[in-house]
């Protein structure tokens, strides 16, 4: 079982860049709510829409893993301290849940470019259309915000967990050789992806949050390189 929580914590930030490199092929970083920009943005999905649903199709198989990498995390640490591991559980599916919606946003938003495109406004006017698609872009953002904050406190808990938690109560033996470096770096990633709220204001500010996404990919490589060398039992159950 071990072996194959492994597989997915190596699978699961390959998945993540192969959508990131087909999302910025089809339309850069995503579709833009500006009123001087969301017409462009519509005609970019529309002109790539294939690679478009593409990445989407990619990114919510990346947050059905996601959802298995939490109960992966809490099946596996809950031995050293169950509040900490269900902490961590909940703010990584939680953050997967609002990714998916944002995603559910993106696939309407696409349907958007299609009726701009062909003129099918169904009476309400080329207006109209860019002003819904404005608004669902806006909560697709918004979701996604939430979202990072949830990784981030799912995050934070892993760390705590694994640099502080006791390493006896039920954990397996091999659960005391993690390397607390392993910790450090997803707490201080989940602090960075926290900051996720700055781009908001600044959208060029998203590179804080996305060098803490980067660093939550090296605390996962780090725990597949863990698990599958030392092969360690899940906690078990009192």
């Amino acid at each position: 079982m071990n072996r194959w929580i492994g597989v997915l914590f190596v699978v699961f930030p390959i998945v993540v860049v192969a959508t990131v490199i087909v999302q910025v092929a089809a339309v850069g970083d995503g579709p833009d709510p500006a009123k001087d920009k969301i017409a462009e943005s519509l005609a970019d999905i529309h002109d790539n829409e294939g690679a478009f649903l593409v990445a989407q199709a990619f990114d919510i198989a990346t947050n059905v893993l996601a959802a298995g990498l939490a109960a992966a995390a809490y099946l596996l640490f809950r031995g050293r301290n169950r509040p900490l591991a269900l902490l961590a559980f909940t703010g990584i599916l939680a953050s997967a849940l609002l990714f998916m919606l944002a995603d559910v946003g993106d696939f309407t938003v696409t349907r958007l470019a299609d009726d701009l495109a062909q003129g099918d406004a169904g009476g309400a006017g080329g207006g109209e259309i860019l002003d819904l698609a404005r608004a669902i872009v806006m909560l697709s953002e918004f979701a996604t915000m939430n979202g990072g904050t949830f990784l981030a406190l799912g995050l934070i808990a892993l760390g705590a967990l694994l640099v502080w938690a006791p390493q006896s109560g039920g954990a397996s033996e091999a659960a005391s050789t993690i390397p607390r470096w392993i910790g450090w770096v997803a707490g201080l990633s989940g602090v960075l992806i926290a900051l996720i709220w700055l781009s908001a204001a600044e959208r060029d500010l998203f590179i804080v949050p996305t060098v803490g996404f980067l660093g939550s990919f090296v605390a996962l490589l780090g725990l597949a390189w863990w698990l599958l060398k030392a092969q360690p039992e899940p906690a078990a159950v009192d």
